[in-house]
């Protein structure tokens, strides 16, 4: 694994700063494994099959990003601004070699985890693509009293995919995906501040059906209302939040395809509702005899 990155930070007269990043990440691996798929025997043990997988990948990675920030006036209120860009790069290669004289499996409840290796071919080409993603961001925090603070952003994204995964072409993308974002911050107290938001989701994936065509990005919306607090002079800060999140195109397992990264034959969820209580703990310990 390889990690390369430069940070460069400016501050200007006025009190904007402006941060440019550039991050590479090259990462290497030589795989050895056995998949096994199908449905154990209660009585025999018997039912599943091997799948023997030896690929040396590559995943090359170069990303830059560029972010100005800031405040500024507005009806007699200083309020804070954020502009951006996010740039990617992402060239993946897998070779994998063919096999032969596959073992089988025998009886799952007798196995002991080994598994002998098969007659292994000439290396060859399984994934060649590339990924290029960009998102360009805006977002301004609107201070309408001392209390209370309005948030309002977006981002639009594209993204591109191209190249070959498993003998099929995987040329998919969107370009103009306008990604929202809102959010509302009241002060209770000092120490005790609630909050609000919602945002919409996109995110591209890699999934494949059973057709080795590339699932939809991931879409839908994420909605969260929770409270901040900090006690001990800032010793101790808390989160408690609940948030609902809607997902559409979401992959599914088909256990079936033990060597592709694939969703379900029909090719994606739809409607996928999550909801969850979090909380949050961090902090230092107080000195002794100190009191929220």
């Amino acid at each position: 694994m390889q990690n390369q990155y430069l940070d460069l930070i400016h501050t200007f007269a006025n009190g904007w700063t402006a941060k440019i990043n550039v991050n590479r990440n090259v990462n290497e691996a030589d795989l050895l494994l056995v998949y096994l798929f199908g449905t154990v025997d209660k009585t025999t043990g018997l039912g599943l099959g091997a799948s023997p997988y030896n690929a040396d990948t590559e995943r090359d990675q170069i990303s830059y990003s560029a972010q100005l920030t800031g405040a500024y006036s507005l009806l007699d209120r200083e309020h804070e601004f954020t502009l951006g860009v996010i740039e990617s790069r992402q060239d993946f290669d897998s070779r994998t070699r063919a096999r032969s004289n596959v073992a089988p499996v025998g009886n799952f409840f007798e196995w002991d985890g080994s598994y002998p290796q098969p007659d292994w071919g000439a290396s060859a080409t399984a994934v060649d693509t590339t990924v290029d993603q960009t998102g360009y961001y805006a977002a301004t925090r609107l201070s309408l009293t001392d209390d209370l603070k309005v948030i309002i952003g977006g981002r639009v994204a594209d993204w591109e995919q191209s190249g070959v995964s498993y003998g099929a072409a995987a040329n998919y993308g969107d370009s103009g995906v306008v990604v929202p974002y809102a959010g509302v911050l009241y002060d209770l107290t000092e120490n005790h501040r609630v909050y609000a938001s919602y945002t919409e989701i996109f995110k591209p994936q890699n999934n494949q059906d059973a057709n080795l065509n590339y699932l939809d990005p991931i879409v839908g919306e994420s909605r969260e209302v929770g409270i901040k607090s900090r006690f001990f002079n800032d010793a101790l800060h808390t989160n408690v939040a609940y948030f609902i999140a809607l997902q559409d195109n979401l992959a599914q397992t088909d256990g079936h395809c033990p060597m592709v990264r694939r969703s379900s034959p029909t090719g994606k969820r739809k409607g996928r509702r999550a909801r969850a209580l979090k909380s949050k703990w961090w902090g230092e310990s107080p000195p002794a005899g100190m009191s929220a």
